[in-house]
C-alpha cells in the first residue's frame, strides 16, 4: 500500500504541481485548498503525512495544525510546513505541532528525502 500524503496549498498551480511530483515519486496524494477542507479530509482518510502551506484562506496552516493535533487519530501524524518566508510563522507552526519546515520554492528531492526519513 502506497504512503498517503495530504497536500494543503491554496495556489492551484503549486498544489497541482506538488501533487504530480509526489505521485511520480510513488506516493498516493490527496489535496485540499485550505485548512478547513484539509481537516475534513484528514479525519476521514488518515494520511500518513501532511504537507501544508501556512498562509491560506478560511483556516490557515497554524490553526489547522492546532485542530489536527487535537484529534486523537492525527496527534502523531507528521506535518511539514512549506513557506516562501522562513519567519516567525514557521516558529509558531513548530510550536503548535508541525514536525518540520521546508522553504519554497520546493526542491522535490529534498522534500521526498525528508518525507522518507520522517516515515521510516
Amino acid at each position: 500500500m502506497a504512503t498517503r500524503i495530504l497536500v494543503v496549498e491554496d495556489s492551484i498551480d503549486s498544489r497541482d504541481l506538488l501533487v504530480y511530483l509526489l505521485e511520480v515519486e510513488g506516493f498516493e496524494v490527496l489535496s485540499a485548498e485550505n485548512g478547513k477542507i484539509a481537516i475534513e479530509l484528514a479525519v476521514v482518510d488518515k494520511p500518513d503525512l501532511i504537507i501544508t502551506d501556512i498562509q491560506m484562506p478560511v483556516i490557515d496552516g497554524i490553526e489547522m495544525i492546532k485542530r489536527l493535533r487535537a484529534q486523537p487519530d492525527l496527534k502523531h501524524t507528521p506535518i511539514v510546513v512549506m513557506t516562501a518566508f522562513l519567519t516567525g510563522m514557521v516558529s509558531q507552526a513548530l510550536e503548535v505541532g508541525a514536525n518540520a519546515a521546508i522553504q519554497k520554492p520546493l526542491q522535490i528531492e529534498k522534500l521526498t528525502q525528508m518525507i522518507r526519513e520522517m516515515l521510516s
